[in-house]
């Protein structure tokens, strides 16, 4: 059968279905032009993949060279190496030490290189340094840190050490930054250094009282509080100053 009569025959048969669902439920049907097709998700049509709707009409898609429909049919994307532009797709143009990206309609640098304008330029690391992770610009090693385009030693002072970084330092257990240096920590009597080693706290039973660690003690109906360095009231008391009295009944 010629192709143009089983359009037509296609698009007669697509508008007696129309015409049937009108006397269904008594509502007008829109009729359903060439190149279309009742609607999948109820009333109406939509047009054939490689048409676009125009007005009340399904027009074909123009797809110029170098391009493709589209998932939904009714628009066109470029092929991989081809970028849209207007109504056209012009070729990708890769620069030397470049690839196509992921999309394909765009373009990365080697590693080692670095992108600038239309090119790739090569990223040269100085001396005690290294490719970064993505190889586009460089670090410097562990125990040096950038400085105006290179990589100068960090000086660590005595009882210091490298920190987790590599590019800076920390001071020792027992001792304390001051300026540039690593000071000793004074320990006073009835105290120990803190968790973190670099200060100190007051044993349980003492507080601080400025560079000396005082003892003190509980008032009755009280008790040391989770530090050891205060008191809290026990229960079924409320503190009032400096002492805990019996607290009073609800109502």
């Amino acid at each position: 059968m010629p192709g143009s009569l089983s359009r037509t025959l296609a698009a007669a048969a697509l508008a007696l279905g129309a015409l049937a669902a009108e006397a269904a439920d008594g509502a007008p049907a829109a009729a359903v032009p060439a190149h279309a097709r009742a609607s999948e998700w109820g009333r109406g049509w939509e047009c054939e993949r490689g048409y676009r709707r125009t007005d009340e009409r399904c027009e074909p898609v123009t797809v110029p060279p170098h391009a493709r429909l589209d998932s939904s049919g009714s628009g066109w994307e470029c092929e991989r190496g081809w970028r849209e532009q207007g109504e056209a797709c012009v070729a990708v143009v890769v620069p030397p030490h470049g690839y196509l990206d992921s999309g394909g309609r765009g373009w990365d640098c080697d590693r080692g290189y670095q992108a600038g304008r239309d090119t790739c330029i090569a990223v040269t690391p100085p001396a005690n340094a290294y490719l970064d992770a993505d190889g586009a610009s460089w670090q410097c090693l562990r125990g040096f840190r950038a400085a105006g385009g290179a990589c100068v030693a960090i000086a660590v002072p005595p009882n210091a050490f490298l920190d987790c970084s590599g590019d800076g330092w920390s001071c020792a257990r027992g001792f304390r930054k001051v300026g540039e240096r690593c000071a000793a920590v004074t320990v006073p009597t009835n105290g120990h250094l803190d968790r973190g080693g670099n200060q100190w706290e007051c044993d349980r039973g003492f507080r601080p009282e400025g560079e000396t660690c005082v003892a003190f003690s509980a008032p009755a109906n009280a008790h040391l509080d989770y530090s050891g360095n205060a008191w809290a009231c026990d229960a079924g008391y409320e503190r009032e100053r400096d002492a805990c009295r019996r607290a009073a009944p609800s109502r």
